[in-house]
């Protein structure tokens, strides 16, 4: 059973298979986290299954408590969307969400995301963690820039959970998350990001681009 094929194969399951004893075991995180498991408690509410959830593997509750990020209230994101502006619109929302704010990341877009948090969010405080618990487990925190920069010669194969600190504002404080918020054409934000950054129009706006 994968998220392709849960509520196929759901849908030609008896609810007599569960006279037996049965166990559903993922082979990474936790079920119904970001991986399938979800219709299945679905289906044992719509079939009055009794069932009991043992505790496994969380990735996103690992990464929290090993942020340093002490805050009592934390939002799971879970993976962005892959490319586009459903891409760009939820990161926004991630950014700017006001909770220590915890997404997953494959290792084919890691290296993207890394980019895209330096360009939007350059000095948000963030923490990284690929293959947790494993033997090639690192961590990386720091600004968005410096991480970009202790990344730059690692080798990024590997799960990725990423968490951004809580986005702590001053009254009056414009950031580069806030002008690309902006519902404005990109030269205008590319002028904006330019005052904030102190990079040129011009670098501001192929970013943008």
């Amino acid at each position: 059973m994968h998220s392709h094929n849960e509520k196929a194969l759901l849908e030609k399951l008896p609810p007599e298979t569960f006279t037996q004893d049965v166990v559903y075991v993922s082979d990474a995180g936790m079920p119904a986290v970001s991986d399938p498991g979800c219709e299945l408690v679905r289906y044992c509410h719509h079939h009055d299954i009794k069932y009991e959830v043992v505790p496994g593997a969380n990735a996103a509750l690992l990464a929290y408590a090993a942020s340093g990020f002490c805050e009592s209230q934390f939002l799971f994101f879970g993976f962005l969307p892959h490319k586009g502006n459903d891409r760009a619109n939820a990161l926004t929302k991630a950014l700017n969400s006001g909770f220590v704010t915890i997404l997953y990341e494959s290792p084919h877009r890691i290296e993207k995301l890394i980019d895209e948090l330096a360009l939007r969010a350059p000095s948000r405080e963030i923490f990284l963690i690929k293959e947790a618990t494993k033997m090639y487990e690192r961590m990386f925190k720091g600004t968005s820039l410096e991480v970009k920069e202790a990344t730059k010669i690692q080798n990024m194969k590997g799960e990725w959970v990423v968490v951004l600190n809580a986005l702590k504002k001053e009254f009056g404080v414009i950031t580069v998350e806030d002008v690309i918020a902006l519902d404005i054409p990109k030269k205008q934000a590319s002028k904006l990001i330019a005052k904030i950054t102190g990079k040129s129009p011009k670098e501001c706006y192929n970013d943008l681009l």
